[in-house]
């Protein structure tokens, strides 16, 4: 038995056109320097060679780099040399982001690393045989810590009790996550803002706190890929961040002075809340855990502060009359429009506000707007432009 799994066709064609922009790019930029002198400016040498070199190597590789089985070894071979692990000595595979892992049974013997796995022709017939032949220690990680879990009596009193609850919140997590991702989209790509979304994004993190609560330990705020344990970051991170955009897309402040105590509150509160929930009662991934609390917390702590402070301010605004004196439109990932306006306040000869498309199509050059002062209902002094 012979098998062999070489580069798709797909990315033999990517890196060759990699390998040819190599050499164009190095090529290029050595030939349109405006100093051709090859003896006071060795780079017109060196760097042609280097691209050259490395397209070189690009190429060998697409031709040599292959995965070979046979009923003693698997090979994996490569530009720079080739690497075998015995059949008989193979513990496992995991399967990772990007790359495939084969484990000797010995832990002191190296393991056969298969990078960039991605690239592999039959990728998908590769790992069919591997989990044939040999067993795939993520999954088997997870079914154990799967079933240690299910054995928490507080869980529920039978065994089918507990399947049912945990194949809940593992339901619950997937949605919870989904709807957060869905609230940082209405927010970052519609720039949706009022009141209520407010109050929402305010509320939103707190249910997923609850739900770790409820969850009788089921529901973590990190938990590693493989983990059988649910993770809720980014269903709680998303969110936070959409009022962090919210607040800078939406809303000027005059000065942040008095914003940075009000958030650091709200960011100790935060952690705090997901220290004595979570990460205390939890054994495993301690700091990971707390750096991405810390993470949720500093992000909910500055949203929250600025949402709270403008989104409920029910002061009258004082209200300036501005000219506009220039308008443009960015493109990047998304559209903006900006306007210029003169000066309204000491210190600034003119501004830059981003605004919505229907307020810049009516914003030209020429027209006035009113720039709307109020004094924040934390004492932030903020402003928005209106028609």
């Amino acid at each position: 038995m012979e098998y062999e799994y070489t580069t798709s066709t797909g990315y033999k064609i990517f890196y060759g056109i990699l390998a040819v922009g190599l050499v164009a790019f190095t090529v290029f930029v050595p030939l349109s320097s405006k100093n051709g002198d090859y003896g006071s400016n060795p780079s017109l040498i060196i760097v042609p060679l280097l691209g050259i070199i490395g397209a070189v190597l690009i190429i060998i590789n697409l031709i040599k780099r292959k995965i070979v089985i046979t009923d003693y070894s698997i090979k994996r071979i490569n530009v720079w040399g080739s690497n075998e692990i015995v059949i008989k000595d193979i513990k496992g595979f995991r399967i990772g982001e990007k790359a495939i892992f084969i484990y000797p049974f010995d832990e002191h013997a190296s393991k056969l690393s298969i990078k960039d796995a991605i690239s592999i022709g039959d990728k998908k017939g590769f790992i069919n045989w591997l989990n044939e032949n040999f067993k795939d220690l993520n999954k088997e990680e997870f079914e154990a810590a799967k079933s240690e879990i299910l054995k928490d009596s507080s869980l529920g009193v039978t065994q089918e009790d507990r399947e049912i609850k945990y194949n809940n919140n593992r339901k619950y997590t997937v949605w919870y996550s989904m709807a957060g991702l869905l609230l940082f989209f209405l927010v970052t790509y519609l720039h949706t803002d009022n009141r209520i979304l407010c109050v929402v994004l305010l509320v939103y993190p707190l249910v997923g706190i609850a739900m770790m609560v409820y969850s009788n330990g089921l529901i973590r705020l990190f938990a590693k890929k493989n983990s059988a344990y649910l993770s809720i970051f980014i269903g709680l991170l998303l969110p936070a961040f959409a009022l962090v955009v919210q607040s800078l897309i939406n809303t000027k402040f005059l000065n942040f002075d008095n914003l940075w105590l009000p958030a650091a509150l709200a960011a100790i509160g935060a952690f705090s809340i997901v220290f004595f929930v979570t990460i205390k009662k939890s054994k495993e991934n301690l700091l990971a855990q707390a750096c991405f609390a810390l993470i949720f917390a500093v992000a909910y702590g500055f949203g929250a502060a600025s949402a709270i402070n403008c989104d409920f301010d029910q002061a009258k605004p004082k209200v300036y009359t501005v000219k506009v004196i220039d308008h443009y439109v960015t493109h990047g990932k998304s559209t903006s429009y900006h306007i210029i306006i003169n000066e309204w306040r000491d210190g600034y000869s003119s501004e830059n506000i981003t605004v919505s498309e229907s307020f810049y199509d009516n914003a030209t050059v020429g027209s006035t707007v009113n720039v709307n002062l109020k004094p924040g209902l934390l004492n932030i002094p903020w402003y928005y432009v209106t028609e």
